[in-house]
């Protein structure tokens, strides 16, 4: 699991995003992510407005596809995980 960087600004998020992306090791690989549009009252309710607001910017970014294509990342959904490691109908046997 790996948190979303923070940064003092965009510029630095999106390289220290990038960088968190390059280095994602094999294996699944959870990023948390708190994205959201910028509004008066989320300036009121959140006090890392900011921060949400450039992750926003950031995971719409048209150049974040093609840098997971390169580091060949796959993204995936929780269902998609779980049918993956359901093993509660498989027996010893079953093929795949």
């Amino acid at each position: 699991i790996q948190m979303f960087p923070e940064a003092d600004t965009v510029e630095t998020k999106r390289d220290l995003f990038h960088r968190m992306i390059r280095e994602i090791p094999p294996g699944l690989t959870l990023i948390i992510a708190r994205p959201a549009v910028h509004s008066p009252g989320l300036q009121q309710l959140a006090p890392d407005w900011q921060q949400r607001v450039w992750e926003a910017e950031l995971l719409s970014d048209p150049k974040l596809p093609m840098l997971l294509e390169e580091e060949k990342i796959i993204t995936t959904s929780w269902r998609e995980v779980m049918k993956r490691f359901d093993i509660s109908e498989r027996f010893p046997g079953d093929e795949e």
